[in-house]
């Protein structure tokens, strides 16, 4: 549990490292980019933050469950 918030908390600091200057960066701070490549790689992903992991969907949906339907009121 604490590697998966590990890693949503680096890639959002490492988004917000590259996207928040302008022009944006071209290289990520190794300060930033050692601990979230060691991170990713104890999870055995690689670092991208991706619309799953962070919405934090990527350790609690079950892909297997059939879909939803929409609610209506």
């Amino acid at each position: 549990r604490w590697l998966e918030r590990a890693y949503l908390v680096l890639s959002f600091l490492a988004h917000a490292a590259v996207w928040g200057e302008s022009p944006p960066l071209t290289t990520l701070p190794a300060t930033v980019a050692a601990p979230w490549c060691a991170v990713a790689a104890r999870l055995g992903r690689r670092p991208i933050l991706t619309c799953t992991h962070a919405s934090g969907r990527a350790r609690t949906h079950d892909w297997h469950a059939a879909p939803r339907r929409a609610m209506h009121p």
